[in-house]
C-alpha cells in the first residue's frame, strides 16, 4: 500500500484519540493526533502534505553523522492539487507558483516507532512569494508529524571516506495559517 492509501490507513489506525482538522479539501479526512505539537489558539490547519519521496542527507565529519540531517523530498497534498518541494533550510517552495517559506528549526517533541525522526512544530520565519498571496505565503507554522525512517545511519563513519549518506524517510507535514490572518 502505498501513497494515500497508506496514508489514510496509518491515519484511521493511529493509537490514541484525535482531533479533526478543519473539513476544507485540503485537510478533509486528516486526523491530527492530540499528542501532536501546534501553535496553539489562533491557528487553523490550512493543509497537510505527505512525503511521496524523500531522503534526508547525513554528513560525516569528525567521525560522526550530523545531528541535522539536509532533506531533500516532494510533497503532495492530501487532496492532490499541490506539490511543495523540501530542502535545506528547512525550507518549501510551491511548485504551483514559486512561493517559497524557511522556518525555523525548534527542539523535538516526540518520536514515534524505531528509526523515525522526532515530530517538530517548526516557526515560519521567512516568506519569499513571488505572486501575490502565494500558496504559501499565509502559512506560519509548520508541524512535522508521523514520521517514519530517516534516523541517522546506525554505522559508525570515517572522515574522509564516508562523506555522506541518505536515508529514506516519510512524514505528514502540517501547514498552520492565523484564524483571522491580517489582524
Amino acid at each position: 500500500m502505498t501513497g494515500l492509501a497508506a496514508f489514510t490507513a496509518a491515519a484511521a489506525v493511529g493509537a490514541g484519540s484525535f482531533a479533526v482538522a478543519d473539513d476544507t479539501p485540503a485537510t478533509e479526512g486528516y486526523r491530527l493526533p492530540d499528542d501532536a505539537p501546534q501553535p496553539g489558539a489562533g491557528f487553523r490547519i490550512g493543509a497537510v502534505y505527505q512525503v511521496s519521496d524523500g531522503t534526508l542527507t547525513y554528513t560525516c565529519t569528525d567521525g560522526a553523522w550530523s545531528a541535522s540531517p539536509t532533506p531533500e523530498a516532494t510533497l503532495h497534498s492530501l487532496d492532490g492539487t499541490s506539490t511543495l518541494r523540501h530542502t535545506e533550510g528547512p525550507q518549501w517552495t510551491s511548485e504551483r507558483d514559486g512561493s517559497t517559506i524557511i522556518a525555523s528549526p525548534a527542539p523535538a517533541s516526540r518520536a514515534t516507532g524505531p528509526g523515525g525522526r522526532p515530530w517538530l512544530l517548526l516557526n515560519v520565519s521567512e516568506h519569499h512569494d513571488v505572486v501575490a498571496d502565494g500558496e504559501l505565503a499565509a502559512v506560519a507554522f509548520v508541524s512535522v508529524l508521523n514520521t517514519s525512517g530517516g534516523a541517522p545511519p546506525g554505522t559508525p563513519c570515517v572522515s574522509g571516506f564516508d562523506t555522506t549518506r541518505a536515508v529514506r524517510y516519510s512524514a505528514d507535514y502540517v501547514f498552520w495559517t492565523p484564524m483571522n490572518p491580517g489582524r
